[in-house]
């Protein structure tokens, strides 16, 4: 008997692949697709594929950019999860319908230390979200323009934002609830908007209708959907809670 066992490849673009879509093309999920510094002048569709594509040098020195190019820079809508990852990227230039840089229609990746700008749409002009929960990892957003959602946009979609920073730029949901958080300085932490959660100063949360979780504290299950009914806060609705009712029976103080 034979047996085998699948070993994860890493594709290095531009030495080995000349462009980034290609090595994705090539790629299977649980691969690596390593990007050398540079200007690059393509568009990105993940194919459902769980790939993490990573800029070497980082936003600063990796540009992504769609000038010129129909649609959106990067496309996730294909179903990809958190391991579907786009790292150490500037995403400029884009412009579609629905997010210039980012488009996310019923997919979850994860979008780390990445820099989202000059982007514009008529809906996301850096990010439009139409299902799922993708996660902004310490991006930073700024400069990106739209009718509605200069930053991000999202429609039935739950954006995950931990620790991320927006100049000028907003994010709306389809139900009108909007934040535009600026520099953000301490202290911080999650806060709870629109079924979302935006790392941001007291004040912020504050003026965007949001619940603040406190100094430091961490958009990890912060805004889960609560239970009235769930007195201890185990998850759980059973005798316990109705003990604690009982227990506190009469005035409330």
């Amino acid at each position: 008997m034979l047996s085998g066992v699948l070993i994860a490849a890493t594709w290095h673009v531009p030495t080995q692949v000349p462009t980034i879509q290609e090595a994705i093309d090539a790629a299977v999920s649980g691969d690596t697709v390593l990007v050398d510094r540079g200007h690059y002048h393509q568009q990105l569709d993940y194919r459902g594929k769980a790939l993490v594509v990573r800029g070497i040098g980082g936003a600063f020195t990796t540009v992504l950019d769609g000038t010129g190019l129909p649609g959106s820079v990067v496309s996730f809508r294909n179903g990809e999860g958190r391991d579907s990852m786009l790292e150490g990227f500037e995403v400029r230039g884009g412009r579609a319908e629905r997010g210039g840089g980012l488009y996310i229609a019923g997919a979850s990746p994860t979008i780390r230390a990445c820099l989202l700008s000059d982007n514009d749409a008529d809906g996301g002009g850096a990010a439009y979200v139409d299902g799922g929960t993708p996660l902004f990892d310490r991006c930073v957003i700024e400069g990106n323009t739209a009718d509605q959602g200069d930053g991000i946009w999202a429609v039935r979609g739950d954006p995950v934002l931990v620790a991320c920073v927006l100049f000028d730029d907003g994010i709306e949901w389809s139900d009108g609830q909007a934040v535009s958080i600026g520099g953000q300085v301490a202290p911080s932490g999650a806060c709870c908007v629109g079924g979302a959660c935006v790392v941001a100063t007291p004040a912020a949360c504050w003026h965007a209708s949001g619940s603040y979780r406190g100094d430091r504290s961490s958009c990890e299950n912060a805004c889960r959907p609560s239970c009235d009914e769930d007195v201890s806060g185990d998850g759980l609705v059973n005798a316990t809670d109705l003990l604690l009712v009982l227990a506190a029976w009469g005035w409330c103080p």
